[in-house]
């Protein structure tokens, strides 16, 4: 059983070190970030930045807790609700951006008048960068309330330790 639950945090640490990427405002750069690129189609995915947890950063996390004698009680083997379908809406708007951006390649390639298909090019980013801004604000503040959260079950836990200490003290 501890087996079980030590997985599950060493999952949910890897989550919360991949999701970091969006909590620090990470846009991936030469990096990447943790879905695999940049605002700009760059990147390599996680290869820089704090696109996605290391074996080092998971260890430390893990002695962290372990210094501080804490552990969550039921670790969430999945994404809260709600926070997996901004990420997954976030990941679409990006291949439709991207599949725009392709499309209007090709036809500039093809028309007469390339300055309005370049202007159309940069309102669609624009438009694209302000809905991932939108999309990221909603994640960050969701990471930031899981955060809160398991540091408010963590104080519960810590003082059902000391309260458990004292009354075994008592006897």
């Amino acid at each position: 059983m501890k087996l079980v639950k030590l997985l599950a945090l060493v999952c949910a640490a890897g989550l919360t070190f991949s999701l970091s990427a969006f909590a620090d405002g990470d846009d991936g750069g030469n990096g990447g970030s943790a879905n695999g690129g940049s605002e700009n189609g760059g990147g390599n995915g996680g290869q820089g930045g704090q696109g996605q947890a290391n074996w080092g950063q998971i260890q430390a996390y893990l002695q962290w807790l372990k210094n501080n004698n804490a552990s969550p009680e039921k670790p969430v083997p999945t994404l809260p609700e709600g926070l997996a379908e901004k990420i997954q809406a976030a990941r679409q708007a990006k291949l439709q951006f991207m599949e725009q951006q392709k499309q209007l390649a090709q036809q500039m390639k093809q028309a007469e008048n390339r300055e309005q298909i370049r202007q159309q090019m940069r309102e669609a980013r624009q438009a694209f960068l302000q809905e991932q801004k939108q999309l990221m604000e909603q994640i960050r503040q969701q990471i930031a309330e899981m955060r809160r959260q398991f540091k408010e079950g963590q104080d519960q836990l810590v003082e059902a330790a000391k309260e458990q200490k004292n009354r075994a003290r008592g006897r």
